[in-house]
Order: C-alpha cells, then sequence, then structure tokens
C-alpha cells in the first residue's frame, strides 16, 4: 500500500527598522478539519475555497495545539491581532512543481503594539478574530516566542508539499 503524507512549513521574517532580526521555520499540524476540507474538495465535488489567510497565534500564556482545533473552537490558543492591517493577511499561493505550492509574495503584519508571538495558521476567513471558515493548519515556534515592538514587521511564507510512495 501506498503511503501519503501532507504538510508545510512557515516561514516568518520579523524586521525592525528596516533591519532583519530573525527568520524562523514552523512545521505545521494540519487539522482533521482542514484534512476532511481537502478531501471533500478532491473527492466528493465540495466546493474549493477561493482564498486562504495567514493570522498571528498569540504567545502572551503558553499555546496549545491540536489537530481537532477549529476556528470557532481553539481553546488551547488565542489569535493576536495587534497589527494594521484590517484583514488577515492572504496566502497567494501558485504550483511550484513536485507537488509543492509555495507563496512567492511576503504578506506582511505591521504590529502595533508591544506583543508576544507563538505561530500562526492558515484560514479560509480574512476576518481578524473571526470565527468562521475551515482551519487548515497551526504552528508554533520551535525555539521560543517572538517578542515584537509597535512598528515591527512579520513577513509570512508557507510551503505546502503533498508526497506519495
Amino acid at each position: 500500500m501506498n503511503a501519503f503524507d501532507i504538510g508545510g512549513w512557515f516561514v516568518i521574517e520579523h524586521w525592525r527598522k528596516g533591519k532583519l532580526l530573525s527568520k524562523r521555520a514552523i512545521k505545521n499540524g494540519v487539522t482533521t478539519g482542514g484534512l476532511n476540507d481537502l478531501l471533500g474538495v478532491a473527492f466528493r465535488s465540495q466546493s474549493q475555497h477561493a482564498d486562504w489567510y495567514f493570522g498571528l497565534i498569540d504567545g502572551a500564556s503558553t499555546p496549545t495545539l491540536s489537530a481537532a482545533d477549529t476556528m470557532s473552537s481553539h481553546a488551547g490558543w488565542s489569535e493576536n491581532v495587534d497589527y494594521d492591517e484590517s484583514t488577515r493577511r492572504e496566502w497567494n499561493p501558485v504550483q511550484s512543481g513536485d507537488g509543492k505550492i509555495v507563496n512567492t509574495t511576503y504578506p506582511s503584519f505591521t504590529i502595533n503594539d508591544s506583543v508576544v508571538i507563538a505561530g500562526c495558521f492558515i484560514t479560509t476567513s480574512n476576518a481578524k478574530s473571526g470565527t468562521s471558515g475551515t482551519l487548515w493548519a497551526t504552528g508554533l515556534f520551535a525555539n521560543g516566542n517572538a517578542s515584537l515592538e509597535a512598528g515591527d514587521i512579520l513577513k509570512t511564507y508557507y510551503e505546502l508539499t503533498a508526497t506519495g510512495s
């Protein structure tokens, strides 16, 4: 029997006053709801989502992630919305071949307060603090939270890979 694996990596760049302070990679977890959505679109003629969006996971308390998390129910973490942009930032993937899709631009969050960010997520809703839509994936920084100041910029990147053997 052939195995199938799907998952991805977030890459988050932290900028302050035009200087790159850090670049962090996060191996994401895919939610059960996200997998069910993928299977429904691929094999059951379910409507495909036109757009996907990045959100930030708050690090003020220690977040816990679960495959059972949804946009309406994720008791182990909260969204951080302390950024200037009026909506979550759009993930615009392109097919890069070899079973991968990636974004070629880095959507940015302009932080507007002193905050701690623990990671990020991908969802189908662009509404800040929104509780509708499909939560595809979540991930936490492996090397600790990021402390940011007002004016800092977070640039986001996501690569999704599917492999079979």
